[in-house]
């Protein structure tokens, strides 16, 4: 995404904004439950020992754009699920914060 937003301002001119296309900012995380903890952008250490793995795509709205997930050793809860949700979300915040810092 950073790299779109940067080869589009590199386009920016009288007719034509960067600004103008970008509906939205789009950010990514992983999150992880190692250890019965539940770990937000993990390592390749807890990546690779996670009991539940999930990937999230979000737009700065607070849309889903892909949620992907695996319980890579024992099945997860409803609630174990929307704490990662809530996580997600906190940390596709940051990325969105420092994306906003970045272009705007």
């Amino acid at each position: 995404f950073v790299a779109l937003c940067l080869a589009l301002r590199s386009q920016d001119s009288e007719e034509f904004s960067s600004t103008d296309v970008i509906k939205s900012f789009t950010g990514s995380v992983s999150i992880g439950k190692v250890n019965g903890e539940i770990i937000l952008d993990l390592d390749y250490e807890e990546d690779s020992n996670a009991e539940t793995d999930m990937n999230f795509i979000m737009n700065e709205d607070g849309n889903f754009i892909e949620i992907q997930g695996t319980a890579e050793k024992k099945p997860f809860s409803q609630k174990t699920l929307s704490e990662m949700l809530n996580l997600a979300k906190y940390g596709a915040e940051i990325i969105f914060h420092e994306q906003q810092k970045k272009f705007y």
